[in-house]
């Protein structure tokens, strides 16, 4: 039998394969094989094949940072909460019987926050030092009241940015954040009194406003509703009088129509009369009152709309658009209920700036689409609200024109999709139901006064 073959001897083996490498590296292009010398000269890290190496200037090293490991961050149970400081209840079978367990992810984890550590209390904000405002909370207030306190350690630190001034300030001559500003320095300053005191006020040019009564105000800014009325709104004080009458007039007309039709299907005992529509107009009174007569809108080519636009059309946003020659804005869409139950939220939604009461153009020659319109009457914004209910839209519509001075049309939306809106029946769920559409259209125009209703359609 032949010998078995033996291996290889390894020394061998290796100068076959350094003959090898000699040999491919002659038949590779010249320019290649300087690339390969040059990495293995100039790249002192090992090298894996099929792995390539980040550059040593992108490489972040992890051993002087601290950093949060986030899969263990979500997938740890909190044992502590960083927010309040109070054990899990869970840990230990601690924590009352029946007690649901916290749900979530993310618990161990720390965002950071915005607020003030020491919240200064608003009779304080516009006040000098030593002539502060009565706190109507008196003893019960659980906000600061110490301003030097506030200032060294109660807030973040001032911006540096825009050269450290308040740009508020330095074109209106005030600041309506007072001390709570971010350039709180730029319009504050301490002086010595004859006895020896110092004292921390705010600097003021011209004639100042107290912006106390209403701490919503801003420069430039208009259509913004007191905390009063809001607070009014939200406890049921305010009487929408025009409303409440066109309402019961609605319920009463309602009830009618709903025994006739009932009579009509045989679900009463009481027999239908020979004569259904002679009782009907028997029964018919009129609205308590009609529709005040309405300002006059146009629409045309030198009138370019901005939509009104959810989430976006945001009041600096409608100052870009109307700056760049939009000449008719709308607000967010504002939802009725909250409006007449006086939400900030929603009243915020209706804040208008001064660029958008500009008069719209309008080129007469077109006066014959139109007739009698007077651009001078007219504004450049509206409000858009939405609702599910006649009386709901009416009483929203009543409190706009009642408490926003500068309004140019209520518009009415038919037309959100948005599952929330669309499934409470409101936005495009009204096109459904054109008869309580025609209700709110109706009771709409007739409490507004003389701020035009309109309708948006898709």
């Amino acid at each position: 039998m032949p010998d078995a073959e033996q291996p290889e001897p390894l020394v061998a083996a290796e100068a076959r394969t350094e003959e090898a490498g000699v040999a491919s590296d002659i038949n590779e292009p010249s320019s290649k094989r300087q690339k390969l010398s040059h990495n293995e000269t100039t790249d002192p890290r090992d090298r894996k094949h099929g792995i390539a190496p980040i550059k040593p200037e992108y490489l972040i090293s992890l051993e002087a940072q601290d950093f949060v490991d986030d899969d263990a961050a979500e997938g740890a149970i909190a044992t502590d909460d960083n927010a309040t400081g109070k054990p899990d209840a869970r840990q230990d079978g601690g924590g009352k019987k029946g007690k649901k367990k916290q749900k979530g992810q993310n618990h161990n984890r720390t965002f950071g926050h915005f607020e003030d550590s020491l919240r200064l209390c608003n009779s304080r904000m516009l006040s000098n030092e030593f002539s502060p405002r009565h706190c109507k909370f008196g003893e019960r207030c659980n906000m600061c009241h110490d301003l030097r306190l506030y200032l060294t350690e109660g807030r973040r630190a001032d911006v540096e940015t825009l050269g450290g001034k308040c740009p508020v300030f330095e074109s209106h001559g005030r600041c309506p954040s007072g001390w709570k500003c971010r350039f709180v320095k730029s319009h504050s300053k301490e002086i010595e009194h004859e006895d020896g005191r110092k004292e921390l006020i705010l600097l003021q040019e011209g004639d100042y406003v107290d912006l106390n009564d209403n701490q919503d105000a801003r420069p430039d800014v208009v259509n913004v509703a007191s905390a009063d009325i809001k607070w009014d709104l939200a406890r049921k004080k305010v009487v929408l009088e025009k409303s409440e009458a066109y309402i019961k007039w609605l319920d009463r007309d309602s009830e009618i129509t709903h025994k006739l039709y009932n009579r009509k299907q045989g679900t009463e005992d009481v027999p239908a009369p020979p004569h259904d529509l002679e009782e009907l107009r028997a029964q018919f009174v009129d609205p308590p009152f009609k529709p005040s007569e309405k300002r006059k809108i146009y629409f045309g080519r030198e009138t370019p709309v901005l939509a009104p636009l959810t989430t976006q059309g945001n009041l600096p946003f409608r100052r870009l658009c109307s700056d760049l020659g939009a000449q008719i804005t709308y607000s967010e869409m504002a939802m009725a209920l909250p409006l007449i139950q006086g939400q900030k939220g929603e009243w915020a939604l209706m804040k208008a700036h001064e660029s958008e009461l500009a008069s719209p153009r309008y080129t007469p020659e077109n006066g014959n689409i139109v007739k009698g319109y007077d651009n001078a009457k007219d504004f450049k914004w509206g409000a858009q609200i939405s609702g599910n209910q006649a009386w709901v839209a009416m009483k929203a519509a009543e409190a706009l024109a009642r408490f926003l001075p500068h309004l140019r049309v209520i518009d009415l939306n038919c037309g959100c999709p948005i599952d929330l809106v669309f499934q409470t029946g409101a936005g495009s769920g009204l096109l459904d139901t054109p008869n309580k559409l025609e209700k709110m259209v109706r009771g709409m125009n007739a409490v507004s006064e003389e701020v035009p209703i309109t309708a948006r359609l898709r």
